[in-house]
């Protein structure tokens, strides 16, 4: 049975903030490193078939996005495996989504092909490889229902059901089948989940059997959620922190766009100052990690600059749900023309920034595999 796109299950958005009181029933909340890379998912049906999505939707079998394949090919019988012990516990019907991030790519030092490697994302280093990286498993529970009108015209309705699988449960799993995956770096009551100090060494590369790098090679941050407990995906608390380098926001802009002063505050002006700090490199970057990389194509180009003005917007809105109110219709256009002017001109900088960075990483990789740069 083909599984109904329109019920695709979307990993939720772990929210920056942190919260005085979670709302959860469990106790026991765990720390694990937040992989730099692409949010990736398999899917699992009933019958056993495997799919895979990115961040919003499936991917089909025309998509490049980020060389996937390969891992396709290296987990689609421990993922399907998985998910058959899966349906031993919750049911035979049960859709079982196994979230991850896709990582790697590229590892300095590493031998490299003559290929102009493109790594997932670059700041933090884990593989010459493309890898998985697991970090939850969800089951999905999808039930038609009927409509009664006249001659049955109307389609079936689908009701779904979602839910996470207790995570020390998915820790036990994961290992069971050999899957690559986050680990608590430390579980307890969620405030001291939140002491955990940022700026350590990513514990990724030493799972892959990758050499430390002389740099630091810090992980990207943490995540903070629940240990034991299933729980309905809106109502599992969860929490991001990440080091000052993976920030989304800067407040460091230039000073000639600064609309929000005491003599001119208008409610417009007041919404482009909250706006412009949030329109950076790592903004985009993470949006690439969920629409995949331009790489020249400019339908891709187009996909990539909305995801990434929608990301400011929403960004905007969870901060101040409120802002938009105020703004007369003239107001919010001008305010999406400059969003999109001041998102353009950041893709244009970061691509180039990107580019060069790479470049920079792979000519001293070279170096040193050759020899030629000393301590």
């Amino acid at each position: 049975m083909p599984h109904p796109s329109s019920h695709f299950h979307p990993y939720p958005k772990i929210s920056h903030k942190t919260k005085s009181s979670p709302s959860s029933t469990s106790q026991l909340f765990c720390v694990t490193e937040k992989c730099h890379g692409s949010n990736f998912v398999f899917v699992i049906e009933p019958d056993l078939s495997v799919r895979c999505a990115k961040r919003k939707e499936f991917l089909e079998s025309d998509d490049t996005f980020f060389g996937f394949r390969t891992v396709l090919v290296k987990m689609k019988q421990r993922v399907a495996e998985l998910a058959a012990k899966m349906h031993e516990q919750f049911g035979s019907d049960k859709w079982v989504y196994l979230y991850g991030e896709l990582a790697g790519g590229f590892f300095p030092g590493a031998t490299h092909d003559e290929s102009d490697t493109q790594p997932v994302q670059t700041g933090v280093w884990y593989s010459n490889d493309l890898i998985f990286y697991a970090f939850d498993i969800g089951i999905q529970t999808v039930k038609e229902k009927s409509k009664s009108v006249l001659h049955n015209e109307e389609p079936l309705l689908k009701e779904t059901h979602f839910e996470f699988v207790d995570y020390e449960q998915a820790l036990s799993l994961f290992r069971e089948y050999n899957i690559l995956h986050s680990e608590p770096l430390f579980v307890g009551p969620y405030h001291k989940c939140l002491e955990f100090k940022l700026g350590f060494r990513s514990t990724i590369p030493s799972k892959l059997g990758m050499p430390p790098l002389n740099d630091e090679n810090k992980a990207e941050g943490v995540v903070v959620k629940p240990y034991r407990e299933m729980t309905p995906a809106s109502q599992r608390p969860m929490t991001k922190l990440k080091i000052v380098e993976f920030e989304e926001r800067s407040d460091v802009y230039d000073q000639s766009t600064k609309a929000h002063n005491s003599s001119d505050s208008t409610p417009l002006n007041s919404a482009l100052y909250e706006m412009y700090p949030l329109i950076t490199e790592n903004r985009y970057a993470n949006t690439v990690s969920k629409t995949g990389p331009i790489n020249g194509d400019s339908a891709r180009a187009n996909e990539v600059l909305e995801a990434f003005e929608q990301d400011v917007i929403e960004e905007m809105l969870e901060e101040n749900s409120t802002l938009f109110d105020c703004l007369m219709g003239h107001e919010m256009k001008q305010l999406r023309e400059q969003l999109r002017t001041l998102c353009k001109k950041c893709i244009i900088k970061s691509e180039k920034a990107q580019k060069k960075r790479l470049k920079r990483t792979k000519l001293v990789s070279a170096k040193n595999e050759r020899g030629e740069c000393s301590g």
